[in-house]
């Protein structure tokens, strides 16, 4: 194990399995991004879901940052994310005392909106704030049954991407923050994830997952830097 693998061990004593293995996450990585720019060469990216797209401008935005050569170019990631102030409000409106989850229950979305807060200009810190910590302690007592239950019932897909969603709410915190706690929860939800990704015939969608994974990537290079 690694220097900074063990640093982040001795973080929280609440998460304590391995972490996935870096050469792993590399690999992952170079293989689902090269599948997924061949895809969209064939397909064209104008046929793809909104939410996938913004998925891809990111993964390609972050890559070259990785070291890892693109095979797509011109894409911009202006608007990433992006959520109007009316939808925030309405959003946050809905929420029963201000707050993404009550008993281990999450409200369903509540990943790409806190994301879409994180880059706005609007956003309120010190909402973003708690609900990030009620967040990362569901994370630490729930650990691989963390981030299951939702406010509505939701398919087996939208679960995964929204548990994948967390990761890179998670590390792009954690990077704005520099706080290595919520860093060291996405490492731990990457290995849960990854375990539920490999099981036979799953059937999960590898984007969600690379996704996540490219943006931990960044942000523990980022943190590193500091160290």
């Amino acid at each position: 194990m690694g220097l900074i693998q063990k640093l982040l061990l001795s973080i929280s004593d609440s998460l304590s399995e391995d972490f996935l293995q870096s050469r792993k996450i590399e690999a992952f990585i170079r293989k689902e991004s090269s599948v997924l720019f061949r895809q969209i060469e064939e397909k064209g990216l104008e046929n793809y879901p909104e939410t996938d797209k913004e998925k891809i401008v990111h993964i390609c935005y972050l890559l070259p940052q990785l070291g890892i050569e693109l095979a797509l170019t011109g894409l911009q990631e202006d608007g990433l994310m992006a959520t109007s102030l009316e939808e925030s409000n309405a959003w946050r409106a809905a929420l029963e005392d201000g707050r993404v989850i009550h008993k281990g229950i999450l409200q369903f979305q509540s990943a790409r909106m806190l994301l879409s807060m994180l880059e706005s200009a609007h956003a309120e810190s010190a909402f973003i704030d708690e609900n990030m910590e009620l967040l990362l302690r569901h994370v630490e007592i729930k650990r691989e049954n963390a981030l299951l239950q939702y406010s509505e019932t939701v398919s087996a897909t939208e679960r995964w991407e929204e548990r994948c969603a967390y990761v890179q709410l998670f590390s792009r915190y954690a990077n704005l923050k520099k706080d290595w706690r919520f860093l060291n929860a996405a490492l731990k939800l990457t290995e849960w994830l990854w375990k539920e990704y490999r099981q036979p015939f799953s059937n999960l969608p590898s984007i969600s997952l690379l996704s996540a994974l490219v943006e931990q990537e960044f942000a523990l290079r980022e943190m590193i830097q500091l160290c």
